[in-house]
């Protein structure tokens, strides 16, 4: 809440000393205010990435966790450093381990996964291998990110989404997931409508509710 264009560089300094640190949650905890630096002073966001893409070069599961799920939450507001991520994400994805880390790498897919040339293969890996997710984030994620890749990169994704779509349908007990498979099934029966909602360009992120919530100002003064 300090940082300014003035005081990132030191701020950065300080800030990249905790993410190395033997402390998990601490490095966590640096990382996810990284991010938030990046989101709230946008002329400084490709410095920022680049410093995220640094610690992806760590041998730190944790870390290369939580910095994936805050280059997702850039991403979000800041979609034009998409290339300045990607290939990065490309090449660590064998290294992610971590449930929420491999969520954040398959929304990245199936939301930018028409400049990604090897994502519908990075999905059917997923997919493959579904009655060995044990992670609800995974398969939900999965699921959302095959119907996007399907309406921007059909030939491709076509097998795959079907076979998808069987193994849920027929072998899941959980009936949310299947509520949720079954609305996106009939929803693809008119591909136009549904690229128009599922792919619908997002709102730009303008403020956060830590800045704006009484109540959480209170819990951090």
């Amino acid at each position: 809440m300090i940082s300014t264009e003035n005081n990132l560089h030191e701020i950065l300094m300080e800030l990249s000393e905790y993410v190395t640190d033997v402390d998990a949650e601490l490095s966590r905890r640096a990382i996810r205010a990284i991010g938030n630096i990046a989101m709230r002073l946008p002329n400084v966001s490709s410095n920022i990435i680049r410093q995220l893409l640094d610690f992806l070069r760590l041998n730190s599961d944790y870390t290369i966790t939580e910095t994936l799920i805050t280059m997702k939450d850039i991403l979000r507001k800041y979609s034009q450093h998409v290339n300045d991520i990607l290939g990065t994400i490309e090449t660590i994805i064998d290294k992610v381990q971590d449930p929420d880390g491999k969520a954040a790498v398959i929304w990245m897919m199936g939301e930018f996964g028409e400049m990604i040339p090897q994502a519908p293969y990075i999905l059917e890996d997923f997919i493959k291998n579904l009655k060995d997710i044990q992670s609800p984030s995974i398969t939900y994620a999965l699921l959302t990110a095959s119907v996007k890749l399907f309406l921007k990169r059909a030939p491709e994704m076509q097998a795959m989404l079907g076979s998808l779509f069987q193994q849920i349908f027929n072998e899941s007990d959980n009936p949310d997931l299947k509520d949720r498979a079954g609305f996106y099934y009939k929803i693809l029966r008119n591909p136009q409508l549904a690229h128009e909602i599922i792919n619908v360009e997002k709102g730009v992120i303008s403020d956060f509710s830590e800045e704006s919530r009484a109540s959480a100002i209170e819990e951090i003064c």
